[in-house]
Formats: structure tokens, sequence, C-alpha cells
């Protein structure tokens, strides 16, 4: 746990020493998700998106995230805008045909 902390601590520095940089919050966001904290991934894949719109990676976490918190429609624009970025994202395909049969 510690060291997960630590590496928490790191991308959250790297986040304000590079603040044009997507990686540390896209990092955060990741970290998050995994902790099942999915208001606080929303926010750091916002920051993220923010800088990098056109990363389909952070679209198909987006769309996870959205319909974890039951935020349907949010979840479907998400897996759609990261299948138009990259039609390969196989994540995106997978969540956007388990979303149409809501």
């Amino acid at each position: 746990i510690t060291r997960a902390l630590d590496r928490l601590g790191e991308l959250d520095l790297a986040r304000r020493k590079a603040p044009q940089d997507p990686r540390p919050a896209f990092g955060l966001a990741r970290a998050a998700w995994l902790q099942r904290d999915f208001a606080s991934a929303s926010r750091w894949l916002r920051e993220a998106l923010a800088i990098d719109p056109e990363q389909a990676t952070y679209h198909t976490l987006l769309c996870q995230v959205r319909y974890r918190m039951g935020e349907l429609r949010a979840a479907r624009a998400a897996c759609v805008r990261a299948l138009q970025l990259d039609p390969q994202q196989s994540d995106a395909t997978l969540l956007l045909r388990g979303l149409r049969a809501h």
C-alpha cells in the first residue's frame, strides 16, 4: 500500500510539474477506477481529455466510469467517441454492444 500511495504522489507531482501532459491525470484516473472511486476517476479523465481530447483510450475508460456511475447516455457517447478516434478499440466495441442492450 505504501508503494501505491507513493506512486499516486508521484503522479500528482508530475501533473503539477507538467500541466500540459495528460498522462499523469490519466494515471490518477486509472488508480481511482481501480479503487472504485468513479467520481474521482471521472474528474481526472475530464482533466486528461481537456489536454488531449483525441486519445481514444481516455474515452474508453470514461465510458467504463460513466457506466459504473449509471450515466448510460454519457457512457454511450464516450464509447462512440473512442471508436471514432480508433475503430480498433476492442474494449469500447464490447462496452458499446452492452450499452445498446440497455
